[in-house]
């Protein structure tokens, strides 16, 4: 009997140790002490493959990044521009699905041309890195990391570039760390720092020779920039992170030693140009602006041909046909026809590919810049500082931004913004306006009926070297290029 209450006691001890859902087999007397704890063992075998699961759980697989995949990342940041052409690459096929970004890399010189791409390759920091930093026209930096005497010579700029804007803050220590791949939430925190620390940023397009001065810039279908150079009278073509003379010969030098052009026409690199201005695609090749030449020439199939037109309005025409009177900013429309800003003559001409030269308006004072948009001809009137669109069928004129002949910076409503000697404009795929304010060294946007400034000089202007007398402006995609002429520099904004 006292056996048996001893047992009572033990299981009833047992039964609160368990859980009290779990069943308790009570052995009658006599029986040998078998009485089971499945119970408990079943429990805390549970309990520990419930510990066991949670810990894989809260260790998930890392999933790292390609190559391709962080090149596309890039590319849909710029916008996602489609131009044609190849990619350099033997290991990147034109159909695949990432080309579009590696053609876009290589020619704005994100990528550097080489044999092989590895598309398929895990990226690395120091690949990433570098290609932001390319991206963003490859900046000086004097930052260091704790294991800067690791990294390659070429690498220790884009590196410090990265520290000093904070794009390995949250993932790493004090070491950079460049071989180490990147997973893909490591890859989104650098892009978000990326966009919080230098999107905003204007990056310089470092491609151009300090003695040019680059004035009217414009993009072929295959991403390459071609450039009017104002001062060496040339005209320069830019992609593939290099610089190509295209046409233009070294002219006699004035007292000062600087180039004073001349005029004829000829093989491209033979002819003479004096302050090419604009320029744009024309009759297969490329129309230019022959400011103080008052022509308009063409550069095409290696050579190059005044291109003036014929007219049966009273307009003056000599030997070389209608005669322009500074003739500057140059667009195409749809239908390949060109528009030519005849500066001096406060009118827009049209020459269609016939060569035939007809007057959209001649009610303006000094039109310099000028871009084609859905049916209208958007155009910088220098002298009455404002922006005015004209339509193309009719010739209706209306006001976009601007005071009449006040000069000045004042962002705001359109109609009480204030320019001074606007020389340069374009319009991007959804309407919105851009001007190079050429005095006020400051480019504008016009958007919603509203001015603001996209870049000005934060503070003394003597002692900045851009912005300083902004021009030409092109799109890429999301990106403004600026031709600085005083400058001699291009540099890009993101928009």
């Amino acid at each position: 009997m006292n056996n048996l209450r001893r047992r009572m006691a033990m299981v009833l001890a047992l039964v609160m140790a368990v859980s009290v859902t779990e069943p308790v087999v009570i052995r009658a007397a006599g029986e040998q002490e078998n009485i089971s704890v499945s119970s408990e063992i079943k429990a805390k075998k549970t309990k520990i493959n419930q510990k066991t699961k949670t810990k894989k759980n809260s260790k998930k697989k890392a999933v790292y990044i390609t190559n391709k995949k962080a090149i596309v990342s890039i590319w849909e940041m710029a916008g996602s521009p489609v131009i044609k052409g190849t990619t350099g690459f033997s290991d990147v096929k034109k159909s695949a699905s990432y080309a579009k970004a590696v053609r876009f890399a290589v020619r704005t010189g994100v990528l550097a041309k080489g044999k092989k791409f590895k598309p398929s390759a895990k990226i690395t920091r120091k690949v990433l890195v570098s290609w932001l930093w390319n991206y963003s026209g490859s900046p000086e930096s004097a930052e260091k990391w704790k294991d800067n005497s690791k990294i390659a010579k070429g690498l220790k700029q884009a590196a410090g570039w990265a520290k000093e804007k904070k794009l390995l803050d949250s993932i790493t220590d004090k070491k950079f760390n460049g071989n180490k791949k990147l997973t893909e939430e490591e890859i989104n925190i650098i892009f978000k720092a990326y966009k919080k620390n230098v999107s905003k940023e204007a990056a310089e397009y470092k491609i151009l020779d300090d003695k040019i001065s680059p004035t009217g810039i414009a993009f072929d279908d295959e991403g390459y920039l071609m450039i009017t150079d104002s001062w060496g009278h040339k005209v320069w073509k830019a992609g593939d992170g290099s610089l190509e003379h295209v046409a233009g010969k070294d002219s006699v030098l004035d007292v000062n030693e600087n180039p004073l052009g001349g005029y004829n026409d000829g093989a491209a690199k033979d002819a003479f140009f004096k302050t090419p201005w604009g320029i744009t695609p024309f009759l297969g090749g490329w129309a230019v602006a022959d400011t103080d030449n008052g022509a308009v020439r063409l550069l095409s199939s290696g050579s190059v041909l005044t291109i003036n037109g014929s007219t049966k309005e009273n307009i003056k025409t000599d030997k070389h046909g209608v005669v322009y009177g500074y003739p500057t900013g140059l667009t195409t429309d749809k239908k390949g026809n060109l528009y030519i800003c005849d500066t001096e003559n406060g009118a827009i001409r049209v020459m269609d590919k016939e060569g035939n030269v007809t007057t959209l308006t001649d009610d303006l004072y000094n039109p310099m810049g000028i871009c084609y948009y859905k049916d209208q001809i958007y155009v910088a009137e220098t002298s009455y500082n404002r922006v005015v669109s004209i339509n193309t069928s009719g010739g209706a004129m209306t006001i976009i931004a601007g005071r009449w002949g006040n000069d000045g910076i004042k962002d705001g409503k359109a109609m009480k913004a204030m320019f001074s000697s606007p020389q340069g404009i374009t319009v991007g795929n959804d309407g919105t306006v851009y001007v190079a304010d050429t005095v006020n060294a400051a480019i504008r946007k016009i958007k919603n009926g509203r001015v603001t400034t996209l870049l000005k000089p934060k503070g003394n202007r003597v002692l900045e070297t851009w912005p300083a007398s902004p021009i030409g402006l092109a799109l890429l995609g999301n990106r403004l290029y600026v031709a600085d002429t005083f400058a001699r520099k291009i540099y890009i904004i993101n928009v």
